[in-house]
Order: C-alpha cells, then structure tokens, then sequence
C-alpha cells in the first residue's frame, strides 16, 4: 500500500511539475491536462449518476445498457458501489473494474466516453492529494 501511495504521489508531483511548466509556457487551457475536481470544476461528483442520466429526449441511464439477461437491480440504492455485491471477485458477475474500465475504453474512436468526455480517469474516480488515496464516486440510483 505505501508503494502505491508512493507512486500516486510522485506521479501528482510529475502532473504539478507539467501544469507549471504550461503555464509559464504561456500555453492556453486547452493544452493543459483535463483533471477535473484538481484542475477544472468537477461537473461530475456522484460519478455514474451524474453522465447516466436521462438528458433532453436521450435516456443514458445506467439501465439501459445492462445486458438483457442481467438480474434485476430495483433493489439497489447507490451506484456503482452497490454493483459491486456481485461483481466482485467470486461473485455472481465479473469483476466491476474490469467491467467498467472496458466498457468505456473500448473502440475508442467511437466511445462517447473518451469522445466528449476526453476519457478522464477523475469523471469516476476522486485523488486524495494529501495521502494518494483514490476512490471510486458513487451516488444515488437515477432509476
């Protein structure tokens, strides 16, 4: 664990060390790393609920793209932390990083994940800046 924590630190450290030099640099926000919730608003603090939402005619709840055969999920309350009483090593269902991280990083010229939402890691996940702890943003069920 500290070796991790350790890691995260320096590579903090490194991103520090790149926003500075951008910045004395004279270069413009859009050349600088998307960190949201450390450099730029995080417009997404509850994670999952807040992009799997119904937005105008489009409904992008998570609901929707459960595959047909999925057990049932009324019973769930906050998301994704829930998911994990199956979809964790041994459970009912594959584990869920795994699950996660493909479904948003797969076919990447036409995921809309990486497409509009530059693929940040910190839309699902918070840093700890003090102690390198990173977790996983969870919020209420939107269904």
């Amino acid at each position: 664990m500290k070796k991790a924590r350790t890691w995260v630190l320096l590579a903090l450290l490194a991103l520090g060390v790149v926003a500075a030099a951008v910045i004395l640099s004279g270069a413009t926000a859009a050349d600088s790393a998307y960190l949201p919730g450390l450099l730029q608003t995080d417009g997404f603090p509850k994670g999952c609920v807040d992009c799997h939402k119904v937005d105008g005619k489009n409904d992008y709840r998570i609901t929707k793209y459960l595959p047909k055969d999925h057990p049932d999920v009324g019973k769930l309350a906050t998301i994704p932390n829930d998911c994990a009483s199956c979809h964790k090593k041994g459970g009912a269902g594959p584990e869920l990083p795994a699950v996660m991280h493909l479904s948003h990083y797969q076919n990447t010229e036409k995921n809309g994940f990486v497409l509009y939402y530059k693929g940040a890691c910190l839309n699902c996940h918070t840093v700890d800046v003090k102690t390198g702890r990173v977790s996983v943003k969870s919020g209420a069920k939107n269904w």
